[in-house]
């Protein structure tokens, strides 16, 4: 097994990753392991990110040009916008006729959290723009 000192005096930074997608259970690991990482005074203040959506990976890959981050910002902030009008369809619907309270309630906290990821996806966005036009 490698000493620990070997491991991080001989690793590299790589800027060639394999597009292949990282398994689920592989990514819990990593966020469990980075969680219980020691921290001064074990306040933990770390927010990790996870970064799955192809455009976005896509985006920050090519942070250095703006041109880029600003135009697959406007195809996410699309799909951000298709994704209100669904959410207020969605909720419109579910006051149609004599609905049932508990259901309203589930599927309502459904399409917020999924409203909620829409809008986090177009945050992510913003920032990303914002940070390529700075450093170009």
């Amino acid at each position: 097994m490698p000493e620990l000192f070997e491991i991080i005096e001989t690793c590299r930074a790589m800027r060639r990753l394999k597009p292949d997608q990282v398994p689920e259970p592989l990514i819990a690991r990593i966020l469990r392991a980075g969680t219980a990482a020691p921290s001064g005074g074990n306040t933990q203040k770390w927010r990790f990110l996870v970064i799955t959506d192809r455009k976005i990976k896509e985006a920050v890959h090519k942070v250095r040009e703006p041109k880029e981050v600003s135009r697959i910002g406007r195809e996410v902030k699309k799909i951000e916008e298709e994704g209100d009008a669904v959410y207020t369809a969605a909720v419109a619907a579910l006051f149609e006729g004599k609905p049932d309270a508990l259901e309203v309630i589930k599927w309502k906290e459904l399409f917020d959290n999924l409203e909620h990821a829409l809008d986090e996806a177009d945050d992510v966005l913003n920032v990303l723009e914002s940070v390529s036009i700075k450093n170009s």
